[in-house]
């Protein structure tokens, strides 16, 4: 038989959650009913050394919306978190979509609508931001990103996700100058 499905409001003691890869729509679709909370891999962020904060999803729109009615028909408990992902190196920065080196937040700014208009569109439950490699001199950008952006979702009653990387010091970090 198959598992029961506790919601994610019900249990106070366990939470099962999946990262997904883009690639694994057929294994989204078989085991979904047994997660409360699914995090497939489909976004990262658009421009290499320059970000406009826009944000780019891998799955085509249709892709996107019939696993999404999937998924709400098959699991209605389950949520769906997709994840932007981004790995700072000296080809693809995070620094301007974070606020940092963006003195007055516009990319900030249009990357935080970005997100809100994907939530919009999908109907997604949520946003995981994954953004790695960033040295300590980022952080308090990428605190201040993250609180802008948790206001943002709570207005929508959407949840924030965030993978934590370990600090990377500033001394073994790139010089993008």
């Amino acid at each position: 038989p198959e598992p029961k499905q506790v919601s994610p409001k019900q249990s106070k003691h366990y939470r099962m959650l999946a990262s997904t890869w883009s690639s694994d729509i057929a294994s989204i679709k078989k085991y979904v009913h047994l997660y409360d909370e699914m995090h497939p891999f489909i976004y990262n962020l658009k421009g290499g050394r320059r970000n406009t904060g826009e944000i780019h999803n891998v799955w085509s729109e249709k892709e996107t919306k019939d696993l999404v009615l999937y998924v709400r028909e098959k699991s209605p408990n389950t949520l769906l978190i997709p994840t932007i992902f981004r790995w700072e190196n000296n080809s693809e920065w995070i620094m301007e979509a974070i606020g940092a080196k963006d003195p007055d937040f516009k990319i900030r700014s249009r990357h935080i609508e970005a997100i809100l208009k994907e939530i919009d569109l999908y109907g997604w439950d949520g946003i995981d931001i994954d953004y790695e490699g960033m040295g300590c001199d980022r952080k308090e950008a990428f605190e201040d990103f993250l609180i802008e952006l948790k206001k943002k979702l709570k207005e929508k009653d959407k949840l924030l996700s965030v993978a934590i990387h370990p600090k990377t010091a500033i001394q073994d970090t790139i010089d993008f100058k």
